[in-house]
């Protein structure tokens, strides 16, 4: 038994320790605290990390799953994006071909309108 004044404490403060050294604590008392409490946390060998193992499996099954349509999404996406910049394409060809024949009939109408005029 130890007695150890408190000098933090008010004045008179005495503080009586009756445990004994932690030495002298028999080997079963400190493991059989630690198995009660490793006993109690322990979850059986099919569960981890609160989850059973078909849940894991499940879970991964559906992540993979989501991988792979994600992955079709995306390819499937570019090739739509890779017709839509043909389509572009194609309809700015058609717009500077239109353009030159409108250029063209002006042009065409212009030189009538002075040829008419000039008579």
């Amino acid at each position: 038994m130890d007695i150890k004044p408190e000098s933090h404490i008010g004045s008179g403060s005495v503080t009586i320790n009756t445990e004994a050294n932690s030495d002298d604590k028999l080997p079963d008392e400190e493991t059989s605290h630690t198995k009660r409490s490793d006993s109690l946390t322990k979850q059986p060998s099919h569960i981890v990390g609160g989850k059973d193992h078909d849940q894991l499996d499940k879970r991964e099954m559906r992540l993979q799953i989501n991988r792979e349509a994600s992955r079709r999404y995306r390819q499937k996406k570019a090739e739509y994006i890779k017709l839509l910049e043909n389509r572009v394409a194609e309809l700015q060809l058609q717009n500077m071909a239109l353009f030159e024949v409108l250029t063209e009939q002006k042009s065409a109408r212009i030189a009538q309108n002075t040829d008419s005029s000039r008579q």
